[in-house]
């Protein structure tokens, strides 16, 4: 099953993906990191003077317009490419901004959930200038407004969730090979 997590900065999409990863062996990988590492440092650390991808990774909360303009920039003509290539090789995307890249995404079948983390109780919303997407976007929300014991319990409840889902199909595909 392959996932997007997705949430305004600094809510918990990667609190949310480690906790997903250490505890269901879930892949992910963020769209930042993997932006930085395939095109954007390249890109970047000449007119930035980055020293190393670290340096160009740690300092794109100070760059976030830019960041997004130049993923959009990677995804023309072909809005899926980056989600194609984080998808390619982990189970969970992290982070998704741009409304056409989700939508494309949603349109090519490449997941399966789309999972927004809110924090909105307890942080500000970022600018719409850098992130398109809304809740309304997501399949399903999950609060992070809690500690961290409740958003682990909320993840836990997603996973137990989608095992369900999962034997429910695997049951009715069964079903369906008795009667023909």
């Amino acid at each position: 099953m392959k996932l997007i997590i997705f949430g305004n900065a600094r809510h918990g999409k990667d609190t949310a993906c480690e906790y997903l990863r250490d505890r269901y062996g879930l892949s992910f990988s963020a769209s930042s990191t993997f932006a930085c590492e395939t095109f954007l440092f390249e890109q970047l650390r000449g007119p930035f003077g980055y020293a190393s991808m670290q340096e160009c990774f740690d300092d794109r909360v100070n760059h976030r317009q830019l960041w997004y303009e130049a993923i959009r920039g990677h995804n023309t003509p072909d809005r899926t490419r980056l989600g194609r290539g984080i998808f390619a090789a982990n189970d969970v995307y992290c982070g998704i901004r741009d409304r056409e890249e989700f939508e494309s995404l949603r349109a090519a079948r490449l997941f399966d959930l789309a999972v927004w983390i809110d924090a909105e109780k307890r942080l500000p919303p970022e600018s719409e200038q850098s992130m398109k997407l809304t809740r309304q976007d997501a399949d399903l929300v999950i609060s992070n407004n809690d500690d961290l014991e409740a958003l682990h319990k909320r993840l836990d409840a997603l996973m137990e969730g989608m095992d369900m889902f999962r034997h429910l199909c695997s049951v009715s595909r069964a079903r369906a090979a008795l009667v023909a």
